[in-house]
């Protein structure tokens, strides 16, 4: 495969540049952390895509894990 050169202009070299220093900062900064164990009710309905009215149902039926007497938090799906 033959080497090709583009032109481009100085200016936007450099943006380019100090972009990616940017994101390399960033990304030598990020820490992962775990998913919570618990989440609420309206976190738990967002991430399976249903109504908090269905979550209830579900928790009710005994089919949604939850922490505490008052079952305001549920078992984290991504967890």
């Amino acid at each position: 495969m033959t080497p090709q050169l583009i032109a481009i202009d100085p200016g936007a070299l450099s943006g380019l540049i100090a972009e990616v220093k940017a994101l390399r900062d960033e990304l030598r900064q990020a820490r992962i952390q775990p998913a919570p164990k618990w989440i609420t009710i309206k976190e738990y309905a967002a991430i399976i895509g249903k109504s908090e009215s269905t979550v209830n149902r579900h928790i009710a039926q005994g089919k949604v894990l939850t922490h505490g007497d008052n079952a305001r938090l549920v078992a984290n799906p991504n967890a």
